[in-house]
């Protein structure tokens, strides 16, 4: 069964002590089985929503995503925001669109996707919101080593 997730919005404006206070108490009382994540823009929000829908790992992916995007001429395209999974020539790849140039760039899932996502399970703090970037996986996964 999946587990349920929480996505808090958090633009520029916001209040964050206001927004701080809320998401801690969300998580003391509300959020025992839920993933919580933080993201800054509605794209990351809808980047979310469909990788939980996918049932994949999000902090794994963007991972990926930023291993992939980095190591290729697609940097220059971005930002970049996952947007499903492809089969096509029995191969699975992950996709991802940057909404500004309208391309679409598509990265091999093979077992590293899955050993990824046992390391990083391994380190991932409960009950407590973590920002659904690259930058926060890659914290993790140093914690991990």
């Amino acid at each position: 069964m999946a587990i349920p997730t929480a996505i808090w919005l958090v633009l520029s404006h916001d209040n964050l002590s206001e927004m701080r206070a809320a998401q801690v108490s969300f998580a003391r009382t509300v959020s025992a089985n839920y993933k919580l994540r933080i993201v800054r823009s509605i794209e990351s929000m809808i980047e979310e929503i469909l990788l939980f829908d996918a049932g994949l790992n999000d902090l794994v992916i963007h991972l990926l995503k930023f291993h992939y995007i980095e190591n290729t001429d697609n940097r220059r395209f971005g930002p970049w925001y996952f947007s499903g999974v492809s089969n096509e020539q029995s191969e699975k790849r992950i996709l991802f669109k940057s909404p500004s140039s309208k391309l679409v760039a598509a990265a091999p899932m093979n077992a590293g996707y899955q050993q990824l996502v046992a390391k990083i399970n391994g380190v991932t703090p409960e009950r407590e919101w973590l920002e659904a970037t690259s930058e926060q996986a890659m914290k993790l996964m140093q914690g991990a080593e």
